[in-house]
């Protein structure tokens, strides 16, 4: 390795490092806390930044190695329930720092779906403030009210967009006159979450559309007519939710499985666990698990998560006809 890359890795392990250890010795996770404000906004920053190629793999696994990205990963885990759980709060909720980037991400999720209007969505992992059900109904309202052009450029990379613009969008009043069969199930397994993300819901005038289950996403029942399943990031069995919603299927039957991951070889694989490996052994043992497309956020680009597309037709029973 050259010199100058050298300096970059030491650089790179030094920043996470101490981001991991002055986060370690906070009581306090939430946003009340301005030193994890300051902390985890700065490695959010940092992580999305380019960073040399041969620099930032060396210490991705320099750190693995260490013991500090799993470290981070926890701490980032914990941090990000309480951020959600405090603006979860009725009075809070249109104050919620990252709407953008939850838009954007839904925006392409949902182009990745095909989701339409007449759509009925599980997304497992939906936390204290289920944002990607929030968003996910907003792409759609903004389709049947003709705004997705003015969304699209509000929310493009660069653009200077206006905060108050979005807080309209996701407001309780963008929804009064849209009526749709559009469908979300947003499951949550701890309780305090989903009694919270009841809140959010009902204040911004969502619950028609969105309902929430609580439950552990391995132990759901999947409702009928639901065919289109996003396990979260912070999901941390989604084999065991994979195959529990698969085993509840019919022979013949076809649903969309989305499901978050981050760039293993990226550094915001310090922030949450890539899928990638997880997925490719599932689809290399299970029959009709087949790999369809992958979002990957570009260079730069503010947004964390990669989503990995997958279709699964469970196989008829032996000597069984399709209908």
């Amino acid at each position: 390795m050259k010199r100058w890359q050298n300096r970059r890795f030491c650089e790179l392990v030094q920043f996470v490092t101490e981001t991991r250890d002055a986060l370690a010795l906070q009581t306090d996770l939430s946003p009340r806390n301005e030193v994890v404000n300051e902390k985890l906004t700065a490695l959010v920053h940092y992580v999305t930044m380019q960073h040399n190629h041969q620099a930032g793999k060396r210490a991705l696994q320099a750190l693995s190695q260490s013991g500090v990205t799993a470290d981070l990963r926890s701490l980032c885990q914990r941090a990000e329930f309480q951020l959600e759980l405090y603006y979860s709060q009725p009075d809070r909720v249109l104050d919620f720092p990252y709407i953008d980037h939850y838009l954007k991400l839904a925006m392409k999720e949902s182009e990745l779906a095909g989701l339409t209007a007449n759509s009925r969505v599980v997304f497992v992992g939906g936390g204290p403030l289920p944002w990607t059900p929030l968003c996910l109904a907003v792409v759609q309202a903004a389709q049947a009210k003709g705004l997705s052009t003015e969304l699209t450029r509000c929310l493009k990379d660069g653009h200077d967009h206006d905060d108050e613009q979005l807080k309209k969008v996701i407001h309780r009043e963008f929804w009064r006159d849209w009526s749709s069969p559009f469908q979300v199930l947003s499951v949550e397994k701890e309780p305090e979450a989903a009694t919270q993300a009841v809140k959010a819901l009902t204040e911004l005038g969502f619950q028609d559309h969105i309902q929430v289950a609580t439950v552990d996403g391995a132990k759901l029942h999947v409702p009928l007519g639901y065919d289109t399943f996003f396990i979260a990031s912070m999901v941390t069995d989604k084999e065991r939710v994979i195959m529990n919603i698969m085993s509840q299927l019919k022979p013949g039957q076809e649903v969309t499985f989305l499901v978050r991951s981050v760039d293993p070889d990226n550094l915001r694989a310090l922030l949450y666990e890539p899928a990638d490996d997880l997925l490719q052994d599932m689809e290399s043992v299970i029959p009709g698990f087949t790999w369809e497309d992958t979002f990957l956020p570009e260079a730069g680009s503010c947004l964390i998560n990669s989503v990995h597309v997958y279709k699964y037709r469970r196989p008829l029973d032996e000597g069984a006809t399709e209908e």
